[in-house]
């Protein structure tokens, strides 16, 4: 058989499933259909890799049949390759890592990868392709993993109720220690980035790092605003689209600080619906990005589903490569908008410092530099470093999930900010508020 041959066999339905966990909201059927391009690991003459994937899904662990000498190996129906779990919790993410299977001795990680199923529509069946890393930078290239994934849910409003509270602590056991290095690979990767060492210290400092651009972006976009600059989409008719100059957030703002300065005590309104108005307008833009596997659901199609119990989509069909090169020149377009400002930025701090040197009297010799010193605070300072650097890292990642709406708790806030701007607006709040104080 050829390899497109065995590829086609590959995608054939499973024939075995393996039936995991106890969660009754739903259910996520994965099956591992082939790897590609995988690094040898083993060393010998004629001996190449002997890949197997392990999967974590809140509390249980599986793995798959071993394929022998193959660095794309493809599982076919009739092997250990299918299961479906019962989904505790909606929040919950898929874990993946490949491994080379060594009887002797602990099996060797090759790549994994993290799949965030909040996204994905109910009774769709998706064939992803994700790329391995090894690295927690992602700079390597370990090859790619082709999975077939589908998720159901028994009440999809109840399941999507369930997703505003916090997910439940899964903890998960194994009878052997090769087990356990497998379940600790996966679900935390080569470095323990929990630990504190030098390293896990230089990850999370590369990772505060990449929230510069991120910064200088939002620069950009409030310059933006305050400039009124800023284009719409408009129909004309049924099919027609039309880009012109609106700068609707720079309207939108200044209409807010004109009420503000003519109505004060409308002022708790204004921010309750400024925080609901941001929040709906990154709903758009991330409903609406050009690649489609990092589109976010939009906020009409969750009101939709809470009132109606049920998704109401067509069938979608993904192309492959959709939206890859738009979402490619938008991201360009972005990351200039974002170093123009960092230039500009460091432009100022440069002319600043200048003038402070020609306005400051100094001396040398009231400077003392002791490099060794600076050593020694650091080694024994290195926990709380790394500590301080974890805990930002944390933060900074759920405020980002949560303005990319990548959560639910986005959608729970938006809703909750409109009704206290519009109970704020319709009740005499300002005798209540003043009865409340005379009471206390």
């Amino acid at each position: 058989m050829t390899q497109q041959e065995v590829y086609d066999e590959a995608l054939k339905p499973s024939k075995k499933w393996v039936n995991v966990g106890n969660g009754d909201i739903g259910k996520v059927h994965v099956e591992i259909i082939a790897c590609n391009d995988l690094p040898n690991m083993d060393i010998g003459v004629g001996d190449f890799t002997d890949p197997f994937v392990g999967l974590v899904f809140e509390d249980n662990m599986v793995r798959t049949d071993v394929i022998h000498d193959a660095l794309d190996p493809r599982w076919m129906p009739w092997c250990t390759r299918a299961f479906c779990f019962n989904i505790n919790h909606p929040s919950s993410i898929l874990m993946l890592g490949v491994f080379d299977y060594d009887a002797a001795t602990t099996h060797d990680p090759i790549g994994r990868v993290i799949v965030n199923m909040a996204n994905f529509q109910s009774d769709t069946c998706y064939l992803l392709h994700y790329a391995l890393h090894d690295d927690p930078k992602q700079e390597d290239d370990q090859g790619t993993i082709i999975i077939r994934l589908r998720v159901e849910w028994k009440n999809e409003a109840d399941a999507r109720k369930l997703a505003f509270k916090l997910p439940p602590r899964f903890l998960i056991n194994v009878d052997n220690q090769k087990a356990f290095g497998v379940l600790r690979y996966i679900c935390r990767g080569r470095v323990n980035m929990e630990q504190p060492s030098v390293e896990s210290v230089k990850f999370y400092a590369n990772e505060l790092m990449t929230y510069g651009l991120v910064y200088c972006y939002l620069v950009d976009v409030a310059i933006g605003v305050l400039l009124w600059r800023g284009r719409a989409n408009v129909r004309l008719g049924f099919a027609t689209v039309v880009n012109i100059w609106f700068p609707i957030h720079s309207v939108a703002l200044f209409t807010a600080a004109v009420v503000a300065i003519e109505r004060p005590d409308m002022i708790p309104a204004i921010f309750f619906f400024g925080i609901s108005y941001m929040m709906l307008v990154l709903n758009y833009h991330g409903s609406r990005y050009p690649y489609p596997w990092n589109r976010c659901k939009s906020w009409q199609e969750t009101n939709k589903l809470l009132v109606l119990g049920r998704s109401v989509h067509p069938p979608i069909y993904i192309e492959p490569y959709t939206g890859v090169d738009e979402a490619m020149e938008l991201e360009k377009l972005d990351r200039v908008k974002a170093e123009r400002v960092s230039r500009f930025l460091w432009d100022a701090k440069t002319v600043g410092l200048k003038v402070k040197r020609i306005y400051t009297k100094t001396s040398v010799t009231g400077h003392a530099i002791d490099t060794k010193e600076d050593e020694r605070w650091f080694a024994g300072s290195l926990y709380y470093v790394h500590m301080a650097l974890m805990y930002l890292c944390t933060y900074l990642r759920v405020w980002r999930n949560f303005v990319n709406w990548k959560g639910y708790y986005a959608h729970k806030m938006t809703l909750k900010c409109l009704i206290l701007g519009f109970a704020w607006i319709l009740l005499p709040m300002n005798t209540v508020l003043v009865w409340t104080f005379r009471i206390l």
